[in-house]
């Protein structure tokens, strides 16, 4: 990563009172959008500047101040764990979730998806969809890293707890039983999202409650959910980069969107500090 970073002379960037560090941050997100908005073809890909603009100023933010090297080992091993979970979403049910309305929208590239023993080839996923997740949790670790670290570091820190098995199995059954109850039927979305990322929340929350940045954390989803209504509401969406498909969702709708997709901006950065914390509690005496 050092030798990546070094490509991108920014650690003056963040190098600046809190406020302004923030103001600086929000300030990279919206140029990131400027060629998405600007561009007749591609909107999807150049998108995800959006992601990559803020992960590089950062982390050289990060490693100009000699903190990445202690968090590295961590922030990679959460960033594995959590890629994992869009893969395994794009390949077994974007076909089944999703829709990609504009071919102009995306680089072209494309995978079939996979259905239970055989191929789908007539629904294929952009490869942007795999850059998407890629980006989008490397972006979420490094901005409750750098929150956590600059902005607002915590020093008073409690024992772990116990991880909440209990919480971890009821509350997703309930969830699904409830939005079946909803839908009139399995609402494949919300059950992916209840059954995938959500226990992982909930079992390691207790684990590492006393050890999370709260304001740290507060920041972080509230860009994350800011960001994300611009990109989706008003971008994505309307411009047929991607879309939704109804008999997925749960059938309530929040900002023009299935519920899903705003459950997915709070509940994304909460699941990536958790399991942040996780892997560096682990590696603490």
């Amino acid at each position: 990563m050092q030798a990546l970073l070094a490509l991108f002379p920014l650690e003056q960037t963040f190098a600046v009172r809190p406020w302004r560090s923030v103001a600086l941050f929000v300030m990279a997100v919206a140029a990131a959008f400027l060629p998405a908005v600007l561009s007749s073809t591609g909107g999807y890909t150049w998108s995800l500047l959006v992601f990559a603009v803020p992960s590089l100023a950062m982390a050289r933010g990060l490693s100009s101040r000699g903190l990445l090297g202690a968090m590295e080992r961590p922030l990679w091993r959460a960033w594995a764990l959590l890629v994992p979970m869009g893969v395994a979403l794009n390949f077994a049910f974007a076909d089944d979730f999703f829709v990609y309305p504009s071919r102009q929208a995306i680089a072209g590239l494309t995978v079939p998806a996979l259905d239970l023993g055989s191929i789908d080839r007539a629904h294929p996923i952009p490869l942007e969809e795999f850059a998407f997740y890629a980006l989008g949790f490397l972006a979420m670790l490094l901005g409750y890293a750098w929150c956590d670290a600059v902005l607002w570091p915590k020093t008073a820190q409690r024992a772990a707890g116990a991880p909440g098995w209990l919480e971890g199995v009821t509350a997703p059954l309930l969830l699904v039983g409830g939005g079946v109850m909803v839908a009139d039927q399995t609402p494949s979305y919300w059950s992916y999202l209840s059954l995938v990322p959500l226990p992982v929340t909930l079992v390691g929350w207790p684990l590492v409650r006393g050890r999370l940045n709260v304001p740290a954390l507060t920041v972080t989803t509230a860009i994350v959910v800011l960001a994300s209504f611009l990109w989706e509401a008003v971008l994505a969406v309307p411009r047929g980069w991607w879309g939704y498909q109804p008999d997925a969702m749960l059938g309530v709708h929040l900002f023009g969107l299935p519920l899903e997709a705003t459950i997915v901006w709070g509940l994304a950065p909460v699941t990536t500090a958790v399991c942040f914390e996780l892997l560096r509690l682990k590696g603490r005496p």
